[in-house]
């Protein structure tokens, strides 16, 4: 009788594998109250891959993932921060001194940005693995990349008004167009946010599943 149970048990997992994949990490699950966190690890990054839950940085964790992913994610937002106030402060016309003190602000965490890259590339490989990683440098990297580009552009009006070396394609450099790039910088710092917040949440505004099981 047990084989018998045991056999159609199988049978049917085979049938359904989405049944197959909850066992599987149900039993996952019951490993790690054994045996302890990597093994419950494990079970959150194959629920991931399944599908069955967001690709989210565990920032509620009191570890050194969790500490590691809140201080990536406040140092990604401090950035963007930093970035969207100066725009507006080009965007509205504010004094030449208030745009100095908000420049100055962006290249101090600028420079905490570049500093730590490396080591903040390496960490989301261990502690999210591969995937996380290439949509990190694939997605977010090169768009702070060509962000920073732009801001340059906004701040060394001068310069590029002489050259058009810039990687950022803004109209043009006078007066009026520069607040029309302010407006352009404005909306691509916020499809820089859309990705940041669904790489930070695994969801998108909708919520949505995203990440890199959508590209």
């Amino acid at each position: 009788m047990a084989l018998r149970w045991s056999a159609n048990l199988i049978l049917k997992l085979r049938q359904k594998p989405e049944i197959a994949a909850v066992v599987a990490i149900s039993g996952l699950i019951v490993a790690a109250v054994s045996f302890g966190k990597d093994v419950l690890d494990l079970a959150d990054k194959a629920q991931v891959q399944l599908g069955l839950k967001p690709d989210s940085l565990q920032i509620a964790n009191e570890d050194a993932k969790g500490k590691f992913s809140r201080e990536l994610t406040r140092s990604a937002w401090r950035r963007m921060f930093w970035m969207r106030r100066y725009g507006l402060a080009v965007e509205d016309g504010l004094p030449t001194q208030d745009r100095k003190d908000t420049w100055e602000s962006y290249l101090k965490v600028l420079d905490e940005w570049n500093a730590d890259l490396m080591v903040n590339i390496m960490l989301i490989n261990k502690y999210y693995g591969l995937e996380k990683r290439r949509f990190f440098e694939q997605k977010i990297q090169p768009q702070f990349g060509e962000l920073h580009s732009c801001i340059n552009r906004l701040h060394y009006k001068e310069i590029y008004e002489k050259k058009n070396s810039s990687t950022c394609k803004f109209s043009g450099q006078n007066s009026e167009e520069e607040i029309q790039n302010a407006v352009e910088f404005r909306k691509r710092l916020d499809s820089l946010n859309i990705d940041l917040y669904c790489f930070v949440s695994g969801l998108d505004a909708k919520g949505r599943f995203c990440g890199h099981h959508n590209q």
